[in-house]
């Protein structure tokens, strides 16, 4: 299947409804560099509150995206750059995190981070579907919407911790207000100086009998010559910036991020 499209058309301005995102919740989204790249403008900020995560029954994920729409014959095109997490509640992925950190190594907490990127990406194709699909049936040959997650080929993934607020009656809120002790409670993910970019792109259209999504998920580099070993070579880290009341526990070196 032909991709050029992607890195040649210019994206016209989308007009969905827009999440106002504050600056003390959110660091810089990694692999901007990589989606801006692609020719696609105007880039705007979506937040989405994503739910129905496999394995966190009940966690809400606020996800912050860029992207951009591009109107194309017959379909829409959505570039979407990497993702940030916003501060939450899930002690189910709180416990998950501390688990990871307390193994000695890196490679469990990165694959584990990589799938948690899957996950996201799944999930985030339905919502983007939902604000830019037009519900066409599938037919052969033919599809409702394309959805091109471009991000760096190499990242380091950063833990830290962010304050919780517990409530007397009972619960938790995702207010930063008290330590929850050395626990991480959050990642965010660094640019490393490197070249090389990952492409998850993904055709949906509408299954006429089941009115489910149906999707073709295709996973490319790019250029189609970067390999795990040279996307990372003499790659420096860039220093996280995480959100403000909070404390870093430690970065990853950086590490090949794109799925095989």
């Amino acid at each position: 299947m032909a991709f050029c499209f992607l890195f040649t058309l210019s994206c016209a301005k989308e007009t969905a409804k827009q999440e106002d995102v504050t600056n003390s919740n959110l660091t810089p989204l990694a692999g901007d560099s990589c989606a801006e790249g692609t020719g696609c403008s105007p880039f705007t900020l979506h937040t989405y509150d994503v739910d129905n995560v496999p394995g966190y029954p009940g966690c809400v994920f606020q996800i912050t995206v860029k992207l951009c729409v591009e109107m194309i014959p017959g379909a829409s095109h959505v570039v979407v750059g990497d993702y940030i997490m916003a501060p939450h509640s899930c002690t189910d992925f709180y416990d998950d995190l501390n688990d990871l950190l307390i193994t000695p190594g890196e490679a469990d907490e990165n694959l584990f981070i990589l799938d948690w990127d899957e996950k996201i990406f799944t999930r985030l194709e339905n919502y983007i579907y939902d604000d830019f699909g037009s519900d066409k049936d599938c037919k052969p040959g033919e599809k409702d919407l394309t959805i091109s997650f471009v991000r760096e080929a190499c990242s380091a993934i950063c833990f830290y911790q962010y304050e919780l607020v517990v409530d007397p009656k009972g619960g938790k809120t995702g207010d930063i207000n008290g330590l929850r002790g050395p626990k991480p409670t959050n990642f965010v993910k660094t640019s490393c100086s490197t070249t090389g970019c990952c492409r998850r792109q993904t055709e949906l259209c509408l299954d006429p009998l089941t009115g489910e999504l149906q999707k073709t998920t295709t996973n490319t580099m790019y250029p189609g010559s970067i390999s795990a070993a040279s996307a990372c070579a003499g790659g420096t880290m860039v220093p996280p910036i995480i959100p403000a009341n909070t404390r870093l526990i430690k970065c990853n070196a950086c590490t090949f991020i794109c799925p095989n």
